[in-house]
């Protein structure tokens, strides 16, 4: 999966391709494995770590996510609202 550059706060030339990379595959499956990760893209998973720490330290990485389906959980449809930046 392609780097989506739109979603980088800064621009996409100023990354390191391990940073592309490790971003891409995070986008792709948040879920995988750091060491999978790093076996991957042919790096130590300490390195690998270490970049995504900092990716979060700078902003980059503003969190992570679980979708959660509300009648696995015995619920109906509870609503739903899109967050949205507006930048001024």
């Amino acid at each position: 999966m392609p780097l989506r550059a739109d979603l980088l706060p800064v621009p996409h030339d100023m990354f390191h391709s391990i940073d592309q990379n490790s971003l891409a595959a995070l986008q792709a499956n948040v879920r995988t494995s750091n060491a999978d990760r790093a076996r991957a893209l042919d790096t130590a998973p300490s390195a690998i770590l270490d970049r995504i720490l900092k990716l979060e330290q700078r902003g980059v990485i503003t969190g992570y996510e679980a979708r959660v389906a509300p009648r696995a959980m015995g619920l109906g449809k509870l609503g739903q609202l899109d967050d949205a930046t507006v930048e001024a």
